[in-house]
C-alpha cells in the first residue's frame, strides 16, 4: 500500500465532502 495514493484519495474525498456541505448551505 502506498501512503501517497491513500492521502491523495483522502484529500479528494474531503474536498468533495466540503463542496457538498457548502452547496447544501448555499441552497438554504
Amino acid at each position: 500500500m502506498r501512503r501517497g495514493s491513500l492521502d491523495k484519495v483522502f484529500i479528494q474525498v474531503a474536498i468533495i465532502a466540503a463542496i457538498i456541505i457548502l452547496l447544501t448551505i448555499w441552497i438554504r
